[in-house]
């Protein structure tokens, strides 16, 4: 990425706090920029009120009204220029429940920064780990 160049932001939504740093991390590592919500509430009220977010990176185990599969919906149908992607250790959610790409964790890190990287449209941020 060139100085010029003003990298993706992405909204990181995830109520444990482990999995929101480590998503958070790797996200700046991998040259976008960050910002985070705890629950699905809360993110959508950060892109209701921002219009440079370009990624959502939803952990589909979300507690309260809206749940992970709930607000990836509602992100597809409300922001339709924002994409998600899903984060899950769930396998008995899938396929059908979530109408976005989803990677099953345990995952190598360089599988969520290529997903980040391919939905930002982006071919220079990335990271080898």
């Amino acid at each position: 990425m060139t100085m010029s160049a003003i990298p993706p932001v992405i909204l990181v939504v995830a109520d444990q706090p482990l999995l929101s740093l480590a998503a958070v991390d790797l996200a700046e590592q991998a040259g976008f920029m960050v910002v985070t919500a705890g629950d699905a509430q809360d993110a959508a009220a950060m892109l209701g009120e921002r219009s440079d977010i370009a990624i959502v990176l939803v952990d589909l185990d979300q507690p309260g009204r809206a749940r992970g599969a709930e607000l990836a919906a509602m992100i597809t149908r409300q922001w339709p220029a924002v994409r998600v992607l899903v984060l899950t250790d769930r396998v008995d959610q899938m396929p059908g429940e979530v109408a976005a790409p989803t990677i099953i964790r345990p995952c190598a890190d360089r599988v969520i920064v290529a997903a980040l990287t391919a939905l930002s449209g982006s071919g220079s941020a990335g990271s080898d780990r």
